[in-house]
């Protein structure tokens, strides 16, 4: 685990429940990671090593999500995973599915690492 990036502390998905065995839906505790550290004032979410299946996830301000070698993200393959929200499609205001990793108006975050993001477009 990287002891910080940009001087931020680090906390790992595992200390709030993720499981990463590719089954377990992991969305609750990647969330869960996200905004508590994004409530403190900022910090690195860790993703260790494994197959984490989620659906969307916020990004919040002054959060970098590490995704570790061997890490992967996986999208879930459940459509209520993706809550309906307010967005462009093909240059219309419209509902549409949130995205697998997204925010609104956010400052100062990052996707970094040697891990994987899978977002399993087939399903799609």
């Amino acid at each position: 685990m990287p002891q910080s990036i940009k001087s931020q502390p680090v906390f790992s998905i595992r200390n709030y429940g993720a499981v990463g065995d590719g089954q377990t839906l992991d969305t609750p505790a990647i969330q869960a990671t996200i905004e508590a550290y994004s409530q403190a004032g900022g910090g690195t979410v860790y993703v260790p090593a494994g197959n984490y299946v989620t659906g969307s996830i916020l990004l919040k301000n002054n959060v970098t999500l590490y995704l570790d070698a061997g890490a992967k993200l996986s999208g879930s393959q459940e459509v209520a995973d993706y809550p309906a929200v307010d967005s462009r499609w093909e240059g219309a205001n419209r509902k549409t599915h949130a995205p697998l990793i997204g925010g609104d108006g956010l400052e100062n975050v990052a996707v970094v690492g040697r891990g994987t993001v899978d977002g399993r477009g087939a399903f799609w």
